[in-house]
């Protein structure tokens, strides 16, 4: 009979924990401008930051292997060890569809030279900081954006 006590509680304190830790996941919602400039640099800036308890119902973020620019998403420790990370297409380029003079439906490319966009991120338990950097693979270049704390 106190064998089957101590498993009764045992099992409610590992059903509890498990409970616990998972109602206890954060969620990052940032919201940033970005700008280029006519020399080709960056200037971007957290308009703001909201984080908050829940969990995603999937993680659907895209891997960029092409020759579009990205930007990369890192989640850091505080000893800047990336913990997870996932890409978003650039915010600055976009594509508008018109109907051409020959009456067909035609898509066009646009750059444009500013623009707010918005990163909700499922955070780690360790992630202390979110950086972006803006990645050019046809350049091979790297530009580290901004660092958000957590």
């Amino acid at each position: 009979m106190k064998f089957i006590l101590q498993l009764s509680i045992l099992l409610l304190f590992f059903q509890s924990s498990y409970a616990q830790e998972k109602t206890t996941s954060r969620m990052a919602f940032l919201n940033y401008a970005i700008t280029q400039n006519d020399n080709g640099t960056y200037e971007i800036k957290l308009i703001n930051k909201k984080i908050v308890e829940g969990t995603f119902k999937k993680k659907a973020y895209k891997k960029y292997t092409s020759t579009d620019r990205y930007i990369s998403c890192n989640q850091l420790d505080g000893k800047s060890n990336t913990l997870d990370l996932f890409e978003i297409k650039d915010p600055l380029n976009t594509y508008v569809e018109y109907v051409n003079g020959e009456e067909n439906l035609a898509v066009k490319e646009i750059y444009l030279k500013e623009t707010v966009f918005f990163v909700r991120i499922p955070l780690e338990k360790e992630a202390t900081e979110i950086r972006l950097t803006m990645v050019d693979p046809t350049n091979k270049r790297a530009t580290q954006l901004i660092t958000t704390k957590i």
